[in-house]
């Protein structure tokens, strides 16, 4: 890995010298640089010190640009009024255009203020792809449990090797590193946890555990937690969407666009990234796909959890909560009504769906269908992951493609079938025409045989 140590240097230097700069964060990147290179040199102290202070302001830079755009857009929001004009209608007239930009840029100095004063200079913190993708494989974990091996802190190389290998389960070095671990004297089980366990996903999983363990109402509350954390890691996760536009590969060396064009390109970008959320948070570390339906499927558990324990209001708000996904899904509306009669159905018609839910999915909608309109329009591909969409949010002409796209594969597919089937038979013949040839010119018991001399 190419090390950057004069570089990072050279910008820390320039931001100590100016004092009416926040001095910032060490750059995770030059941190992980020097924590490897410590390695190498088996200093495991330094190892330690730096890959832990690496992986601690990567969360903090995470942290702190989340905080700092969503506290920028409660500050700067379109909807208030300004000195003047009124509120900001982009397209109303000229004027009002300018008041719609005066807020764009309020809101650009107030995140590009929060983030200089706490984090430091914004070009300390650009690293580069690979530093990232080592991050993103967990990769400070697997040197931290060598180095905490090597200076006999068991409990920490054993979290460290687990966090790794939640990320890389074919990796057979670490898992031969947990098994040896496992056979150690002092070793607890409860050392073998996943340092970057999300907790909305920790808590799900739990759930999920008590669920099938029938343990109805403990996994109702950490389903309840679960929904709550989904949350909060939603909204961080779309916030940090909201960055620096993304060029593929040296597009940039060719880009040229007009004002709105550009304004256009990054904003559909953002919306794109901001949908894929919901991918990054069904994911969990070491599973090959994420969990299907993942937010719907919080609301399934709850309704039932909740009936087994007989709290039919609570189970009534979650089956009308799944409902706002699968309007149709004749199962929960089966469990509805029997959890309306059995509460009564005056005070079940009372109980509404949950409406951070609602909100969720109308922000949800609405963003589908700008970027379904930037397909139309620019040809900017959208894949949407969800399977609660409504039909009617993609546009016919594409929906007709998916469909003819889906009757194609399905074609082909059975036409592969049919013509291994065909093999098979072909196979299935010719063994048995070797078989009937080998009895015809096998010599036979008894019989007189050729003799060598």
């Amino acid at each position: 890995m190419e090390l950057r140590y004069p570089l990072v240097w050279l910008c820390l230097a320039v931001a100590l010298g100016r004092s009416d700069v926040n001095q910032g964060l060490v750059p995770f990147d030059f941190l992980f640089d020097a924590a490897v290179e410590a390695y190498y040199k088996g200093d495991w102290l330094s190892v330690i010190l730096n890959m832990e202070k690496a992986l601690l302001n990567k969360a903090t830079v995470q942290k702190v640009k989340a905080q700092c755009r969503l506290s920028c857009a409660n500050q700067t929001a379109f909807g208030e009024p300004l000195a003047g004009l009124g509120v900001p209608v982009p397209g109303a007239g000229s004027v009002e255009d300018l008041g719609f930009f005066q807020k764009i840029l309020k809101r650009a100095d107030c995140v590009n203020s929060c983030e200089t004063e706490q984090l430091g200079y914004p070009s300390l913190h650009q690293v580069g792809e690979d530093v990232e993708l080592e991050f993103q494989k967990r990769t400070p974990y697997n040197y931290l449990q060598v180095a905490y091996f090597k200076i006999n802190k068991l409990d920490k190389a054993v979290a460290a090797a687990k966090t790794f290998f939640q990320a890389n389960p074919d990796h057979s070095e670490m898992k031969q590193n947990l098994d040896y671990y496992r056979m150690m004297a002092g070793v607890q089980e409860e050392d073998f946890k996943d340092l970057e366990s999300s907790t909305h996903m920790a808590e799900f999983l739990l759930g999920k555990r008590f669920y099938s363990d029938e343990s109805f109402w403990l996994a109702a509350e950490h389903f309840e937690v679960a929904v709550d954390e989904y949350f909060v890691a939603d909204k961080k996760c779309r916030a940090l969407c909201e960055g620096a536009y993304r060029f593929d590969g040296y597009n940039y060396m060719e880009y040229s666009a007009d004002l709105f064009q550009t304004m256009t390109d990054h904003y559909l970008q953002v919306l794109s990234c901001k949908q894929h959320c919901s991918v990054d948070l069904a994911s969990a570390a070491g599973r090959d796909q994420p969990f299907h339906d993942f937010l719907p499927s919080h609301f399934n558990y709850l309704q039932f959890s909740y009936y087994n324990s007989e709290k039919y209001e609570q189970a009534i708000e979650c089956a009308k909560t799944y409902l706002l996904f699968y309007p149709e899904d004749e199962v929960m509306k089966q469990n509805l009504n029997y959890y309306s009669v059995v509460l009564g159905e005056d005070k079940a018609r009372t109980i509404t769906a949950r409406q951070m839910v609602k909100q969720h999915m109308q922000q949800s909608i609405l963003e589908k269908e700008l970027l379904y309109l930037g397909y139309e329009a620019f040809g900017i591909t959208f894949i949407d992951s969800d399977t609660w969409t409504p039909e009617s949010v993609m546009p016919k002409k594409l929906r007709d493609k998916q469909k003819a796209d889906r009757e194609t594969a399905a074609r082909i597919t059975e036409e592969i079938g049919n013509l291994m089937k065909e093999i098979e038979t072909l196979v299935e013949e010719k063994k048995k025409d070797s078989s009937d040839m080998a009895k015809m010119v096998a010599p036979q018991e008894g019989r007189n045989q050729p003799v060598w001399s």
